[in-house]
């Protein structure tokens, strides 16, 4: 079975509702799947495979983008620690 979605309404902020898009649900919650492509700003080198796989600045890029990806959450924890009362750090974990 496939997890994909579609468009709901053909307001002009989306796709028209006939698109499709890549989706993988987890748990209920549907994450939209991404093809990565190589290449310096403003150009596309192609889709990473074996043959044009990811470059060392590639890595640190994608280095940094887990660092915010981990910093948001613990923003998010303590958010959701300021605004619940019940809520505390056995919780959540970090």
């Amino acid at each position: 079975m496939t997890d994909n979605v579609n468009f709901q309404t053909d307001a002009p902020a989306t796709p028209a509702k006939t698109t499709v898009v890549a989706a993988d649900v987890i748990e209920g919650v549907a994450y939209q799947r991404v093809k990565i492509v190589t290449g310096e700003d403003g150009k596309v080198d192609g889709d990473i495979t074996n043959k044009n796989p990811v470059q060392t600045m590639d890595v640190v890029v994608l280095t940094m983008l887990q660092e915010i990806a981990t910093t948001l959450k613990k923003i998010e924890y303590h958010l959701m620690l300021a605004t619940d009362a019940n809520l505390n750090d056995q919780d959540v974990g970090e």
